[in-house]
């Protein structure tokens, strides 16, 4: 009784913070993504990588309406592995330029969406969410640019946007 007890407990908590939630896919019209921020290569332990957040993180909180935006170039399999990715907010939502932050375009007039809604202890791995898009795509008959921004719109709630080539 103890275990399927427990079993149910973990079940409900699961579900309570959204693990079960379907990954919402969809294929949208975008303009060109102008984002502004930093690039990182190192391993995940490199304290570089909590200060290039920060810095990001500081200018998204002086511009109101900014959402912080993720691209991961290469993702680490363990600690010690090289990460490349860059953190910027929309070149759009800044007050002042900021001469310190590098500019990336990414050409878009279609994308697929993903909407993720779960907490992030629950939410899939960016593996399966990657999977998800690329099963969409191929059911719509579009081309992904192999290219995924994930826009941290809160702790529960992100955005992927893989935009697709247009022929």
């Amino acid at each position: 009784m103890g275990i399927a007890l427990t079993a149910l407990l973990l079940g409900v908590g699961y579900a309570q913070l959204g693990g079960f939630r379907p990954i919402d896919l969809a294929l949208v019209a975008c303009t060109d993504l102008e984002l502004v921020g930093v690039e990182f290569k190192g391993t995940p332990q490199d304290e570089t990588l909590q200060d290039s957040f920060r810095k990001v993180e500081d200018i998204k909180m002086e511009n109101p309406g900014a959402f912080l935006h993720t691209i991961y170039y290469e993702e680490p399999a363990g600690k010690r592995d090289t990460m490349h990715l860059f953190i910027g907010i929309q070149k759009a939502s800044l007050r002042k330029p900021n001469p310190e932050m590098s500019e990336m375009q990414i050409p878009c007039r279609r994308a697929v969406l993903a909407k993720i809604a779960a907490h992030r202890f629950v939410m899939p791995s960016p593996v399966r969410i990657k999977e998800r898009i690329k099963e969409f795509a191929s059911s719509e008959g579009v081309i992904l640019q192999e290219i995924y921004v994930d826009k941290l719109l809160d702790d529960s709630h992100v955005e992927v946007w893989a935009p697709v080539i247009d022929r």
